[in-house]
C-alpha cells in the first residue's frame, strides 16, 4: 500500500472527535459524522449487532415509516419462505455522507502534538494551571466540548472533576481540519462566547495562521500579537506564546523542549484539586433503553458515563471497537433515532437480521 492510498483510508474515516451539543452527541462538525460513524459500525458488526440493543417495538415501527409497503408479519413471513425478493420495498438510496469524513490533515496531528506537549510543560514550570489534552470534557451548560488543549485555573471560573472540567477553561486551543473550519471558526465560537470561555485560541495549519479571540464585556474580539510576535493572554500571568516559531519545522523530539512559550512562575501558583463526582462512574449508566423513532436528548450524565473516552480501534474486517462499545451506540442511535438508523443500511439486511434473531429466541 502506497502513503497516498493509506492517507487516502484515514481521510475516509469519521472524524473522531466526540461532543455533545444541544442532546445530540456530534461526530465531528455535525450529525452527517454522527451517521457516519454509525453506519461504519453497522457495515463492520453487521445490523444483527444493533438489534441487539434497541426495542423490538420501535425498531418494527421505524422499518414500517421508511421501507415497508405491507405489514411487517406479511414481510417476515415472506423471510421465512424464502420469497422477500417479491417485496415491493420503498425505494432505497444510501445517504450521501463524505461531509462526515475527517478528511486532510494538512499538519492538524502535528500542531495538536507540538501544543499539547507545549502547553503540557510551558503550566508545569510556570505553575500557572493545569494543561489537558484531547478526549478531556468541558462543561457548558449541559453541552460537553472536547477542545484540542485546554489551560484550567480553577474557581471560580472552573473546577476539575474525575472526568470533565466543570465550567469554561481559562484557556481553549483548537486546530483546525480543513474539512471542518466552520465548527472551530463559527459553531464553537459561539457556544465559547455565551460560555464564558475567556481566551479562546484558533491553529489554523494548512494557512498557518493563529486567531486569538479574547472575551471583551460578553462578546469576543480578535487580538493580535506585539510587534515582536508575542501574544499573552489577559487571564493567565507568566504565559507569553512566541507567535513566529509555531509554524517552524521541527522533528519530534525538538516539541518536547519548550520553545512556543515563555513563562514565569505563577504567583501565588496555582494547583488544582479534583472534585470526585460520586454519582458519575465510567460505564455506570445504561442509555439503550430510552431509544426512540425519533431523536431523544442525551443527558450530561450519560455523555460523560460512555464518551468521548470511548477511543476508535480498527479491528479485523473494518470492525470499529469502542470502550463501552454497547453503551457508546446507544448514544449515536439515541441522538438519530430508529428512523434515521434504519436508513443506514438495506432494508433485506434488517429483515434478514430480524428474521435469524426471532427464530434463536
Amino acid at each position: 500500500m502506497t502513503n497516498d492510498e493509506f492517507d487516502a483510508i484515514l481521510e475516509a474515516e469519521p472524524e473522531s472527535k466526540l461532543e455533545l451539543i444541544d442532546g445530540k452527541v456530534i461526530v465531528g462538525n455535525d450529525l452527517t459524522g454522527t451517521k457516519l460513524l454509525l453506519r461504519t459500525i453497522i457495515e463492520g458488526w453487521g445490523t444483527m449487532h444493533i438489534l441487539k440493543l434497541v426495542d423490538q417495538k420501535s425498531f418494527i415501527e421505524a422499518m414500517e415509516a421508511v421501507y415497508l409497503t405491507m405489514p411487517f408479519t406479511t414481510i417476515i413471513k415472506k423471510q421465512r419462505n424464502n420469497t422477500l425478493k417479491n417485496v415491493p420495498f420503498n425505494e432505497f438510496k444510501l445517504e450521501n455522507l463524505n461531509a462526515g469524513r475527517k478528511g486532510k490533515e494538512c499538519g492538524h496531528w502535528q500542531t495538536v502534538r507540538l501544543f499539547k506537549e507545549q502547553l503540557y510543560r510551558a503550566a508545569s514550570l510556570s505553575e500557572c494551571g493545569q494543561a489537558i489534552g484531547s478526549d478531556f470534557i468541558m462543561r457548558l451548560n449541559d453541552n460537553c466540548f472536547t477542545p484540542d488543549m485546554l489551560l484550567i485555573r480553577g474557581e471560580p471560573l472552573n473546577h476539575l472533576c474525575n472526568w470533565y472540567c466543570d465550567g469554561p477553561a481559562d484557556l481553549v486551543i483548537e486546530v483546525v481540519l480543513p474539512g471542518h473550519r466552520n465548527q472551530d471558526y463559527v459553531v464553537k465560537k459561539e457556544f465559547y462566547r455565551s460560555g464564558g470561555v475567556p481566551e479562546y485560541w484558533i491553529a489554523d495549519p494548512e494557512n498557518k495562521e493563529m486567531t486569538f479571540l479574547r472575551l471583551i464585556n460578553g462578546e469576543y474580539k480578535r487580538r493580535q500579537p506585539d510587534e515582536n510576535g508575542r501574544y499573552q493572554p489577559h487571564n493567565i500571568a507568566g504565559l507569553t506564546l512566541l507567535t513566529e516559531k509555531i509554524w517552524e519545522s521541527r522533528d519530534y523530539q525538538d516539541t518536547l523542549n519548550l520553545s512556543l512559550f515563555e513563562v514565569r512562575r505563577s504567583d501565588p501558583p496555582i494547583h488544582l484539586s479534583t472534585y470526585m463526582v460520586e454519582c458519575i462512574e465510567y460505564g455506570s449508566i445504561s442509555v439503550s433503553s430510552r431509544i426512540e423513532l425519533k431523536s431523544s436528548p442525551v443527558t450530561f450524565e450519560e455523555f460523560v458515563s460512555c464518551a468521548p473516552r470511548a477511543k476508535f480501534e480498527y479491528l479485523e474486517n473494518a470492525k470499529i471497537s469502542i470502550g463501552y462499545h454497547e453503551e457508546f451506540i446507544g448514544l449515536l442511535i439515541r441522538s438519530l433515532g430508529m428512523i434515521e438508523t434504519v436508513k443506514l443500511a438495506h432494508p433485506a439486511e434488517w429483515l434478514r437480521a430480524y428474521a435469524y434473531s426471532t427464530l434463536r429466541r
